[in-house]
C-alpha cells in the first residue's frame, strides 16, 4: 500500500530554523506527517513541540511522552532527523569558560545522544516497513577547525554513535536504518554567526566570508530536498552520505 499523509511519520530536531524548517515544509508537502521540536516555533511547518535541548533533563521527559504516543500508531514509514546544533561560541578552546563548554556539549552532543536513544527505545519494535534514523553531521566531524573544538568533537562523536547504533541493528526483527548525512555549507543563521566572528577569534573566517560572497552556499531548501532523497534511496546501514550525491 502506498504511504499516505496519515501514515508517514517524520520527527525533526532543530525544526524551527534553517535546514530543519525547510525540511519540515518540504516533507509535509511530500506527504509526511511532521513533528518538529526546538526552543522556538520559527518556520516549522508541522506540529511543534517547544523543547530546549540546552536543558536536556527538562526537555527529554517531554520528548519521551510525545514519542511514546506516536509509537502506538500504525505508521508505514518512520524517519527521525537529528538536526539540532549550534557552532558557538566560536573561540579558541582555552578562552572558553567551563559553562560555555557544557552548554555547547548539552546541545550538540549529549542531547543528540539522548534524543536518538529515546527514538530507538520507542520505535525499535515498531513494525513499520521502513524506519530511518538520520543524523545531520558536518565537515567538522571529519576535520578539526580551530575555534570550533566543541562543535567538531560533538559532530565526530555523533557520527560514530550512529555507526554503533547501525551495528546494533543487525539481525533484529524490525531494524532501524541508521545513517549520517553531510549537508555541505548552508546559507543559514549559523553561517551568518560564523562570518561575524572577529578574525582574531577564528583564523578560517575569511574562507566562510568568501563562500558567501562567491555564492557558493547551498540554500536550506536544496539541502532539505537532498535529505529527502537520501530517505527514499537504497542506502547502507551505518553509511555516511553527502549532499552532493543526492541533490538531483
Amino acid at each position: 500500500m502506498q504511504a499516505t499523509h496519515e501514515n508517514k511519520l517524520m520527527v525533526i530536531s532543530g525544526a524551527s530554523r534553517g535546514m530543519g524548517a525547510a525540511l519540515s515544509r518540504l516533507a509535509k508537502d511530500a506527504g509526511w506527517q511532521v513533528y518538529g521540536f526546538a526552543r522556538s516555533q520559527g518556520g516549522n511547518a508541522g506540529e511543534h513541540w517547544a523543547l530546549d535541548l540546552a536543558k536536556p533533563d527538562q526537555a527529554l521527559p517531554q520528548l519521551e511522552a510525545h514519542l511514546a504516543q506516536l509509537a502506538q500508531q500504525p505508521w508505514s514509514e518512520i524517519a527521525f532527523i537529528n538536526n539540532a546544533g549550534v557552532v558557538g561560541p566560536v573561540a579558541p578552546a582555552a578562552q572558553l569558560a567551563d559553562a560555555q563548554m557544557l552548554d555547547n556539549i548539552a546541545i550538540n552532543f549529549t542531547s543528540g545522544l539522548r534524543v536518538m536513544a529515546a527514538f530507538m527505545r520507542h520505535f525499535q519494535g515498531h513494525a513499520a516497513a521502513r524506519k530511518v534514523l538520520l543524523s545531520v553531521s558536518s565537515g567538522a566531524a571529519l576535520r578539526g577547525y580551530g575555534s570550533w573544538a566543541m562543535y567538531c568533537a560533538a559532530k565526530a562523536g555523533l557520527e560514530n554513535y550512529v555507526r554503533s547504533l547501525a551495528a546494533e541493528q543487525q539481525g533484529l526483527p524490525h531494524p532501524v536504518l541508521c545513517v549520517n548525512f553531510g549537508p555541505g555549507v548552508i546559507d543559514t543563521d549559523m553561517q551568518a554567526e560564523i562570518r561575524a566572528t572577529p578574525d582574531a577569534l577564528f583564523a578560517d573566517v575569511g574562507r566562510f566570508r568568501a563562500l558567501k560572497e562567491q555564492g557558493q552556499l547551498r540554500s536550506p531548501e536544496n539541502v532539505a530536498q537532498a535529505l529527502l532523497n537520501v530517505l527514499a534511496a537504497e542506502v547502507e546501514n551505518g553509511g555516511r552520505y553527502v549532499v552532493d550525491d543526492f541533490d538531483q
